[in-house]
């Protein structure tokens, strides 16, 4: 018996050489690839992080902002007025009535510069039905407007483009319906070097997170007793799971928008500022700086 997304798609069946096709294609179904060409023997690497959404280190259980769009599921965008929600098999959609919105993620620097010029193949899976298609990933096409996307049954989309934050992998949802939302489950999507599309594994949670923690970290509660006083500064090293990449931008969801200062006794003290967009790499921390005047601290603890 196989369980793929929770679902039964064999029941104990004997497997013959005459039923054998007819076994591989319902697994072929369910997970993308193809009997024939031997693809459930083969699977090339998912170029994408967090392809089948299981990631989703923020732990809301919606995400969205009318007109403006936000980050949902570790590395995916929301665009426009999309309304998304984490689900154990995959991605779930709300798109408003004649509508379009999509979910992208944008491409690493070394990644674009790996398929820069080669045939890539792009592939997902809307509610278990898989679409893909396969083109050359150079300037030229992304130009074109139409060789580097695909729209299939008139209401999915998947697709590379650029704009002016970079290039990005995405998929799409069409709704041209005039009243109520539709809704629509993805499963996974994958971003592949070749002409054609092999089949889909869900990837190690645990290794995705670390991709995932390179972009984006989420702490809770207390973090760090004091590093250092300096010039009546409270000096503070946050240990981090991996190096970032780029430039670090820290945000602090509740809580004021900031970090809260402990003395000995755990009482918070009030008017302190902090800067906190600077990390080391070895190991990988990052540091804040709290500030105030006379603070008269001689033991201190960093909370969120």
């Amino acid at each position: 018996m196989l369980n793929i997304f929770g679902d039964v798609i064999m029941n104990e069946k004997i497997i013959t050489l005459k039923n054998l096709k007819v076994v591989i294609d319902e697994i072929k179904n369910k997970l993308g690839g193809s009997a024939e060409s031997g693809d459930l023997i083969q699977s090339n690497p998912n170029l994408l992080d967090n392809p089948d959404f299981q990631i989703n280190q923020r732990g809301k259980t919606t995400y969205y902002k009318q007109g403006v769009g936000m980050y949902s599921m570790d590395r995916w965008w929301v665009n426009n007025n999309a309304l998304v929600s984490p689900n154990k098999n995959g991605i779930a959609i709300s798109i408003n009535p004649n509508s379009t919105d999509m979910c992208m993620q944008y491409l690493d620097s070394k990644l674009v510069e790996q398929i820069k010029n080669k045939t890539v193949t792009l592939s997902a899976s809307f509610a278990g039905t898989v679409y893909s298609f396969s083109e050359v990933f150079s300037e030229e096409n992304l130009i074109d407007n139409l060789k580097l996307k695909k729209t299939f049954d008139k209401y999915y989309g998947i697709g590379l483009g650029r704009d002016t934050k970079g290039y990005f992998a995405y998929f799409s949802f069409y709704n041209s319906g005039t009243t109520g939302a539709r809704n629509v489950l993805v499963n996974w999507i994958k971003l592949e070097l070749g002409d054609r599309a092999t089949l889909f594994i869900p990837p190690n949670p645990n290794v995705e997170l670390l991709k995932c923690q390179g972009y984006c970290q989420v702490f809770h509660g207390d973090l760090v007793r004091e590093y250092d006083f300096f010039n009546g500064d409270i000096i503070f090293r946050v240990p981090m799971p991996t190096v970032m990449r780029g430039t670090i931008h820290a945000e602090v969801i509740g809580n004021g928008g900031q970090f809260s200062v402990l003395d000995i006794n755990r009482k918070v003290q009030s008017g302190f500022t902090f800067n906190y967009n600077s990390y080391g790499f070895t190991p990988p921390t990052m540091k804040v700086t709290a500030k105030k005047a006379g603070h008269g601290l001689t033991s201190a603890s960093l909370c969120v």
